[in-house]
Formats: structure tokens, C-alpha cells, sequence
């Protein structure tokens, strides 16, 4: 497999006591001085590719087996995020509780590393301070989730239901660095589809990855 260089957006080290050291031609100078510059180039919504969930195989008669049934499109309602309601360098856990999701491990940024470009708008979400980890859990279980991905690394999205079993899981194929000589462009959409998915995790092993945009779908029926 054809390796790419991890090139870290997040703060420096001492801004997260916890954070891995970074190697020393890929580290960017976040001092109190530096400016942050937003990326000099966009990688256009409609060449992103989509990565469909493949639900894990279970055994006949398992429990899991209802939850993967086909969720009708017309019956969900849908809930983006918007990033740039957040601030540079906070730290993001409840921030967007009031719409029914909780963050573990991220933290938001204009990315100065065009390598991670945003997807929408200024702002995005890295797995910080846990390099290549980022976990969204959600009030009430959910029926689609769709992650917006940009990784130096494959990346794994996986589903969890209430009793954290696994429902479901897909991965992007390669890294997915702009500018770099990956045939995938950055913010790869990666969506999962169940009856329960409580939580979702991101996972990029031995690299970094943005999420550059996020959205999930309740039942109308019983968001009503």
C-alpha cells in the first residue's frame, strides 16, 4: 500500500500537553504569533467520493440482523452541523448537545496546512489530542451518519448501537491528502445507515485526519 506523509494541522505539542510528538519536517509553527492562513486551494464538493456502509456479517438469527433493514429516505430528517459557529483551538464536546450529538477528542481550526482542506466552510474538526481518533455520540440513536474525511491515512468509520455492538462499518481505500498523489480528494463522504447507531468513531491508525463536514438523520416519526 502506497504511504503518505503525516502532515499534523493541530497546535503545536504545548498547546496539548497529551499530544504525540510531531516529526520535525512535518510540524507547522503555531505560535502566539502566527497567522493562520486558510487553504490556497479547495478541492470541489461534487469530485468528493461517497463510501457506503457494508454492514458487519453476524450469523443467522443474530439480534443484529434487524437493525441493518433498509431505512426509507423520505421518513428521516436531517441535521447538518456548522462548524464555523466554533471558535480556533476550542476544544469540542458539547457544543452541539442541543441538537442531539456529543464530541469526544476533537478540536477546531482553520486549517493552515492546505494538505487538509476545510470542506464548506473556515473550520473543521481534527482528532486532537489523540492523533487520528474522533467520536461523535448521539442522544438518541440515529439512522444515518455521514462524515465528510480527509485523512494522511486509510480511515475506518465505524457504528455502534446502544449496548456498543457494532451495526456497521466502511473505510476510505488510501490517504486522501490534497495535493498529494492520491487518486481520492480530500473530504471523502463516508455514510453509515441503521436502525440504532448510538455512536460513531473515526479512525485513522498511525496518522491524522479532519473531518471536514457532519451531518446524521433521525425517524421523523420519532423526532416528532
Amino acid at each position: 500500500m502506497e504511504e503518505y506523509p503525516d502532515v499534523p494541522v493541530a497546535p503545536s505539542s504545548s498547546f496539548y500537553a497529551e499530544s504525540a510528538p510531531l516529526e520535525a519536517e512535518a510540524e507547522l509553527d503555531f505560535g502566539s504569533g502566527s497567522e493562520l492562513v486558510e487553504p490556497s486551494f479547495f478541492e470541489p464538493v461534487a469530485r468528493a467520493v461517497a463510501f457506503e456502509a457494508r454492514p458487519l456479517g453476524v450469523a443467522a438469527g443474530s439480534e443484529l440482523t434487524a437493525a441493518r433493514s433498509p431505512v426509507s429516505e423520505d421518513a428521516l430528517d436531517d441535521v447538518e452541523l456548522d462548524f464555523d459557529e466554533l471558535h480556533t483551538f476550542e476544544t469540542v464536546s458539547t457544543q452541539f448537545h442541543h441538537l442531539g450529538v456529543t464530541f469526544a477528542n476533537a478540536v477546531a481550526l482553520v486549517p493552515s496546512n492546505p494538505a487538509f482542506p476545510s470542506h464548506t466552510g473556515q473550520l473543521v474538526l481534527m482528532a486532537c489530542p489523540k492523533g487520528g481518533w474522533l467520536e461523535a455520540t448521539f442522544d438518541q440513536p440515529v439512522q444515518r451518519v455521514s462524515g465528510h474525511i480527509t485523512s494522511s491515512r486509510p480511515t475506518v468509520m465505524a457504528a455502534f448501537d446502544e449496548h456498543n455492538r457494532p451495526v456497521a462499518q466502511t473505510q476510505t481505500p488510501a490517504a486522501n491528502l490534497a495535493g498529494s498523489d492520491s487518486s481520492h480528494a480530500p473530504n471523502l463522504e463516508m455514510t453509515l445507515t441503521g436502525r440504532q447507531i448510538s455512536r460513531v468513531t473515526f479512525y485513522t491508525f498511525d496518522g491524522q485526519l479532519t473531518l471536514g463536514a457532519f451531518s446524521f438523520a433521525q425517524s421523523n416519526r420519532r423526532a416528532s
